[in-house]
């Protein structure tokens, strides 16, 4: 800590270099070999440009580390924004998971409520799919139940997908976006037959049309 000769000369020199200022100074935090000695103006004038220019040096030095951060978190916000999905990409996901879980039950005459629930349901499958790009197209797949035989079963699932899609070019859905399938009883739900069982239903697929093809799950069927 510089002493009390040194700490008196340099107020002095600041009082007489600044008259008109008063100064209250705390001159312990300065090293000691800059407060001895210190008399003259000069002598405080070199002091204040060491003081500025360390002060100086300290705040670029400061700077340059904060712009470096703030660069670094940057970056990482960009990386974090590459990796999130596109809003297309969240609509697609979306309406999947929903298509999913929807299925088109025939009744009697391999019909189904057109104004009601069923109904209902594919009126918003034709207004979501033709809010998605047109490349997502929709595979329609018929099912039917074990009671008749194969060829039976498999022409009777086929009829319940082209059911559905003509509903659905109806409803404004360009024919060139749906592809009619049937597959007879190879997925059955329950071992029930009959009128009103969930095996003779319809169900949905998402695919890449034009020059990508596929099941946008993987599952490659026609």
């Amino acid at each position: 800590m510089p002493n009390g000769g040194s700490v008196d000369r340099l107020r002095g020199g600041l009082i007489k270099a600044l008259p008109d200022i008063d100064l209250v100074m705390e001159t312990s935090a300065l090293p000691k070999n800059q407060t001895d000695g210190l008399a003259s103006k000069d002598d405080i004038r070199a002091l204040q440009t060491t003081l500025r220019d360390n002060m100086v040096d300290a705040i670029g030095q400061e700077s340059a580390r904060l712009s470096a951060a703030i660069d670094g978190l940057q970056t990482q916000i960009n990386d974090l924004r590459a990796e999130l999905p596109s809003a297309e990409e969240r609509d697609l996901v979306s309406f999947e998971s929903w298509l999913k879980r929807q299925i088109v039950r025939l009744d009697s005459t391999n019909d189904f409520d057109r104004n009601g629930a069923t109904g209902r349901i594919l009126k918003e499958i034709a207004d979501r799919l033709n809010n998605l790009p047109a490349r997502i197209g929709l595979r329609v797949v018929g099912y039917a139940d074990d009671s008749g035989n194969d060829q039976i079963n498999q022409r009777v699932s086929f009829e319940r997908a082209a059911l559905v899609s003509q509903r659905l070019t109806n409803l404004g859905v360009a024919p060139g976006r749906l592809i009619a399938v049937g597959r007879s009883s190879e997925k059955r739900i329950n071992q029930g037959t009959g009128v009103g069982n969930i095996n003779r239903r319809v169900e949905f697929e998402l695919f890449f049309t034009a020059h990508d093809d596929h099941p946008i799950d993987g599952a490659r069927r026609g």
